[in-house]
């Protein structure tokens, strides 16, 4: 029996393209958690680190469009659009999770007795923290968090970008 500070919260992974910032997937897990909210949020934020190698990859954007020049790209969102675009379609990402949720069972009465099965679901305002990994052409990702992360980023972009002037000269 979950107590009254018990509920779904979850971690949301959005894999950006180092080379490009577009996005095209997220990596959605959902936990069971009690504590205070900043206990929940603490414990998400240290999951975030390294559990997003533990779920699988989602297109979310397969009905996005972005503008590159006078070229329409679809089926990514830029990185400066994911906040907003996870905002207006907060319920989507919800619904991925929530079907994937195993039913609670009550047991009432024994085999015949009057049982009961509820689909499990999130509040209305989920507690939930979002990360950015980035990932470079090897697949390699790394959530933009930590001082480390953030300098492998940017070592990851330079080493891209000379690479990318080296073709264009």
């Amino acid at each position: 029996m979950q107590s009254n500070n018990t509920e779904l919260v979850f971690n949301a992974w959005f894999i950006i393209d180092i080379a490009t910032n577009l996005s095209k997937y997220v990596i959605l897990k959902p936990y069971c958690l009690s504590g205070s909210d900043e206990e929940k949020l603490k414990t998400l934020k240290i999951l975030a680190e390294t559990d997003y190698l533990t779920s699988e990859r989602i297109d979310f954007a397969h009905n996005s469009t972005v503008e590159i020049g006078a070229k329409s790209l679809k089926g990514y969102t830029h990185k400066s659009l994911i906040n907003n675009y996870f905002e207006m379609n907060i319920d989507y990402f919800l619904s991925e999770m929530e079907k994937n949720l195993p039913p609670i069972l009550e047991f009432k009465g024994g085999m015949l007795g009057d049982n009961k099965v509820t689909k499990q679901k999130f509040p209305d305002a989920p507690l939930f923290v979002q990360t950015f990994l980035m990932e470079n052409e090897y697949g390699e990702m790394k959530p933009y968090t930590t001082p480390e992360n953030k300098a492998w980023y940017a070592s990851e972009k330079r080493r891209i970008d000379e690479k990318s002037k080296g073709f264009q000269n």
